[in-house]
């Protein structure tokens, strides 16, 4: 679960003119103006991601659809990310998320980095799910499997639909749990540690099988 709380403005989500082999529209969520670096788990609905090159740092092993970058204001220059590229991506994702998980998770301001846009989240939190409906030509998107509870401005998305705020409070909360019991882990295992490679007196905790 993401501790993502509020979306980034400028995302647009829309059809694109070409299509799949099957005649139903590709899905698009451009992200080129946002400061938004990675591609979530668990994203769908989404057949293409654009954004301008250089943006897209991480990409979730899960994602299945093709990202396109363009230079920053050259939009006849975009191209699709090769292969090698995604795969590097993937890569970048399980290695930051296998090392810090909660700080990769949480997103930050735009603001720290430079002033070009409105502050904003450079995340997006894993479980989004956009749907379209190509009657009013509009999508949908549904985070109610997410922390999010402030949505910017999202060109072309007529519905959100959001967690209750009793559920996402009770979701928070078993977050601090978790977080404050891996905390007490990681503390007894160094302690424990420390005592066994200077001799040093009887470890605080005793049973080793409290460790896990």
């Amino acid at each position: 679960m993401s501790n993502i709380t509020t979306l980034p403005n400028n995302i647009s989500y829309y059809a694109a003119q070409d299509k799949k082999e099957d005649g139903s529209p590709i899905l698009v969520l451009n992200l080129s103006q946002t400061y938004v670096e990675a591609i979530p788990e668990r994203l769908t609905g989404v057949d293409r991601v654009v954004a301008h090159e250089g943006q897209v740092k991480y990409i979730a092993p899960d994602y299945k659809g093709e990202v396109v970058v363009a230079p920053q204001g050259q939009v006849w220059k975009r191209r699709a990310l090769t292969h090698r590229e995604i795969v590097l991506r993937k890569k970048n994702y399980q290695e930051r998320n296998s090392v810090a998980r909660g700080v990769f998770n949480q997103s930050y301001k735009a603001n720290e980095i430079c002033a070009g846009y409105p502050d904003e989240e450079m995340h997006l939190p894993s479980g989004l799910r956009f749907s379209w409906n190509p009657r009013t030509r509009k999508g949908r998107l549904d985070a109610q499997k997410t922390l999010v509870q402030h949505v910017g401005e999202m060109a072309n998305i007529e519905n959100v639909k959001l967690a209750r705020v009793e559920v996402i409070q009770d979701r928070m909360a078993r977050q601090a749990k978790f977080a404050a019991q891996c905390k007490e882990k990681n503390e007894r295992r160094d302690h424990d540690l420390i005592c066994a490679r200077t001799h040093s007196s009887v470890p605080r905790f005793h049973s080793k099988s409290q460790i896990r």
